[in-house]
């Protein structure tokens, strides 16, 4: 009989992802490994993506409470709305639009997770992921 170890599974996803974040986020402000500043932002969780067993968190405090002209930057309410939209389960019955990349990744975590949680610099919102496989164990 196959079986899966979902928590390792879980462990696994959020290392690859906590680290993919960290390198767009790097690469978008130009930090380096070692910036004090962004050595803080990880520290305090307000940068990156942890998980409390099947509930997935994920931080950017470069994203912006309301309109701002900081490059391009995404508001808060920009940000839940594109989680909301990449984790919806009819899209990724069918891809849609996604890349190959974003589809592994947000089907990914809606298999692996119950809900996800963003923080943004000011703000806090929870996106319930529905498409999980037959409510696995847990």
């Amino acid at each position: 009989m196959l079986s899966f170890d979902y928590d390792s599974n879980r462990d696994d996803f959020l290392v690859k992802y906590h680290d993919s974040s960290i390198r767009d986020t790097k690469e978008q402000f130009g930090l380096r490994d070692k910036s004090t500043f962004l050595l803080s932002e990880l520290e305090s969780k307000m940068l990156g993506a942890w998980r409390e067993g099947t509930h997935l968190h994920v931080a950017n405090n470069f994203v912006l409470s309301k309109d701002d002209s900081f490059g391009g930057s995404l508001t808060f309410d920009e940000w839940v709305a594109q989680f909301k939209k990449l984790t919806d389960p009819v899209l990724l019955k069918t891809k849609g639009d996604m890349s190959s990349y974003e589809y592994c990744w947000f089907r990914s975590m809606n298999d692996l997770f119950d809900d996800l949680t963003l923080h943004g610099e000011t703000d806090t919102a929870t996106i319930p992921l529905q498409h999980a496989v037959n409510k696995r164990k847990k």
